[in-house]
């Protein structure tokens, strides 16, 4: 009996399963928010996923340079 998998003549081998066809991709803002593309709702613009409205604003205001204020005080 073989102990290993050097020892079998004929070894199964694991299918690769490209990441574009997992069910899960990670927000584009950096939240690393998990969105599950079966169940979640999300947004999707160029290629790029969003899970909430928030998060779109937030990357596209970390793209152009700006901030966001809540009374004078930068949050983000």
């Amino acid at each position: 009996m073989a102990k290993n998998l050097r020892d079998i003549e004929n070894p199964m081998l694991a299918p690769v399963v490209p990441l574009n066809s997992l069910p899960v991709r990670f927000c584009t803002c950096g939240c690393r928010d998990q969105i599950n593309i079966y169940h979640d709702e999300y947004i999707v613009i160029d290629g790029d996923f969003f899970s909430t409205d928030r998060c779109v604003s937030n990357f596209f205001i970390k793209e152009a340079g700006g901030h966001r204020y809540d009374g004078g005080a930068i949050i983000s």
